[in-house]
């Protein structure tokens, strides 16, 4: 997924080089349109707004890049989207109304008025930029211009400047629920001088392009990985919910498709690149029975530490997966398998009791 940085972008990083000031990336979207192609003229997605949501992490990967995390959970679905925008922090709320192309502002409720931010509210229609000011305060109560000409009572508004923008070639499903999947899109913003785009100005803005692996076997440890989250091309056992992780620390990933630790012990001999033998497995894969996608293995020490496969079968004491590692784990080196949340909740669903389940509960307060 490649993103295509806007005119409103770039005009975002020129001011911030002439004003010595910061650029701030607040919130993504997801649309219903997709394989399209973005251009710089873009100022809003070409489909309906089907979620909005914050931008979860920022961290700086080196010098030139700096990575974000879209990051879309269970709760959130049911739908399908094509494309994906993200937003400056520069964000208003209003009241107005539209007559022809005049937009005039009664009050301000927050933020500031820009010239290029996309507006959004009942009955507004679809693309709506703000393209000048006529009169007013500056960024403030007045009367502005519109690109799109229609007739729109006073009403609340909201005004988005958007920043970059990509399209998928086919929609990619979110679903809600017990069964639904989890989506978290790392997304890379490659720019010279990109760790100055938080603190101080940047020139030129090269590349934004999103990382997703295409399976669990070309993840890199923590501590060699270009981004601290990764959506993985393979789904657990249920078919339906994308494996993807998030840096628990500089050796370890965190798999929260994976949460529970079904078996954490020590390589033995007989271990290989594409097999462990270990004692602590005993029969308790064999049992339950291994599903592709069901189980996880991750090194916790050793060469490999960080390194992680898909378990593919499972015999006493001992476990295989497919792609072999480049080198084999040695004696005492330790691991752990994950077992997949889908799997958990199926077994609980499944229990049949004189009363019922009302609520289960993770955590503590």
């Amino acid at each position: 997924m490649n993103f295509t940085l806007t005119n409103a972008g770039t005009a975002a990083i020129n001011y911030a080089l002439a004003s010595a000031t910061t650029i701030n990336l607040a919130t993504f979207s997801v649309g219903s349109a997709y394989n399209y192609s973005p251009t710089v003229l873009d100022t809003a997605l070409h489909g309906n707004e089907l979620y909005s949501g914050p931008l979860l992490t920022y961290a700086v990967i080196d010098p030139n890049t700096v990575q974000y995390t879209l990051y879309m959970d269970t709760t959130i679905g049911n739908f399908s989207y094509g494309e994906v925008g993200i937003f400056l922090s520069t964000v208003s709320s209003f009241t107005g109304s539209i007559s022809t192309t005049n937009l005039t502002v009664s009050s301000i409720t927050s933020g500031t008025i820009v010239i290029g931010q996309t507006l959004s509210g009942t009955s507004i229609a679809a693309g709506t930029v703000i393209v000048s000011q006529t009169s007013g305060t500056a960024g403030g109560v007045g009367v502005y211009v519109v690109n799109n000409t229609q007739t729109l009572a006073s009403t609340s508004l909201i005004g988005k400047t958007l920043f970059a923008l990509a399209s998928l070639p086919n929609y990619q499903s979110k679903t809600s629920g017990v069964s639904g999947n989890i989506i978290s899109i790392a997304v890379n913003l490659t720019i010279a001088n990109a760790q100055a785009i938080i603190n101080f100005p940047v020139t030129q803005v090269a590349l934004a392009q999103s990382l997703i692996v295409a399976k669990l076997s070309l993840l890199p440890p923590p501590v060699l990985a270009q981004t601290n989250a990764y959506q993985i091309g393979q789904t657990d056992d249920g078919g339906l919910n994308i494996i993807y992780c998030i840096r628990d620390n500089d050796y370890l990933w965190g798999f929260p498709s994976h949460q529970v630790v079904s078996v954490s012990g020590a390589c033995e001999t007989g271990t290989t690149t594409n097999t462990i033998v270990s004692s602590s497995i005993g029969t308790l894969l064999v049992s339950s029975g291994v599903v592709n996608g069901k189980y996880i293995l991750q090194m916790t020490s050793g060469i490999l530490k960080g390194y992680s496969r898909v378990i593919q079968s499972s015999s006493n004491n001992s476990i295989t997966w497919l792609d072999p590692f480049n080198t084999s784990p040695n004696s005492g080196d330790t691991y752990q398998i994950l077992q997949s949340n889908f799997s958990v909740f199926s077994t609980i669903a499944n229990i049949v009791d004189d009363a019922f389940i009302n609520t289960l509960i993770f955590g503590s307060d």
